[in-house]
């Protein structure tokens, strides 16, 4: 049985302003790219929105979470990636834009770098691990690319503590490792 609770008007009042004011911004920013305004966009609401207790204590433990992540796991320009395969195409974006079309990779994007994308994900002959393919749409879904880098890099408990960037090469144990991470826990 699903119990709807009802949002009080104070807080429903402030949705309401948070979504007049990104429209606002929205509507000022519409020369500036699609990207860069999201960025101004949330710059804007981080400033006019006091954070909860704790959120900005949450906040910075994990932006120091991903600098630990990206000082030890290395992060691939497409031109790698496409080096890696023995590819020669004058465009190497193409093979990592059809790689991610089709979710068998998943890249990040890193202010002032581009998109990166992390090299756990390719096999010794720089072709994607064949265990991403059928999960990374869930994973996608779950987790942004940023989030999902983190979870690859976090040792799992039903993984007896390794990290499932270092499974990729068993499936099955990679598989636990997905299954337990996208299935919700029932607190009632």
């Amino acid at each position: 049985m699903t119990t709807t609770i009802e949002k009080p008007s104070a807080t429903k009042r402030r949705e309401t302003q948070i979504n007049d004011l990104v429209d606002r911004i929205k509507r000022l920013l519409a020369t500036v790219d699609e990207e860069r305004t999201n960025d101004i966009i949330r710059a804007h609401i981080a400033a006019a929105i006091p954070l909860q207790v704790g959120a900005r204590e949450q906040a910075e433990l994990t932006g120091q979470r991903i600098q630990e992540a990206l000082a030890h796991i290395a992060m691939l320009t497409a031109r790698e990636v496409a080096q890696q395969t023995g590819s020669t195409a004058a465009r190497p974006e193409t093979l990592t834009a059809q790689w991610v079309s089709r979710k068998q990779i998943f890249g990040v994007e890193l202010a002032g770098h581009g998109v990166r994308y992390p090299a756990f994900q390719f096999q010794p002959s720089g072709q994607p691990w064949p265990a991403l393919k059928p999960v990374l749409p869930t994973l996608l879904k779950e987790f942004s690319p940023l989030h999902l880098l983190l979870w690859f890099d976090t040792p799992h408990p039903a993984l007896g503590g390794k990290k499932p960037s270092a499974l990729l090469h068993d499936p099955q144990a990679f598989a636990l490792a997905i299954k337990d991470s996208t299935t919700p826990i029932d607190i009632f």
